[in-house]
């Protein structure tokens, strides 16, 4: 099951950041853009700032559409 659940996960996050400006936030590791971070049933996102946050609105929408919920309390 968790492989499963990984599965949906990574479609859910590229659907969120498929053709998105936020693809280039992040923090820059070897080259490499880091925006999100990912573990077990946690997703930490990172953005430079709360303006750029808001902007995640596109992560909750594909988690609907994948029948997942945000919890917005964690």
């Amino acid at each position: 099951m968790p492989f499963l659940f990984n599965l949906i996960i990574e479609a859910m996050m590229r659907l969120a950041l498929w053709n998105n400006p936020l693809e280039k936030v992040g923090v820059n590791v070897y080259g490499e853009i880091i925006n999100n971070l990912r573990f077990a049933d946690d997703i930490n996102l990172i953005a430079d700032t709360e303006d750029t946050a808001t902007h995640y609105c596109c992560i909750n929408n594909s988690s609907q559409i994948s029948g997942l919920k945000i919890n917005p309390q964690k």
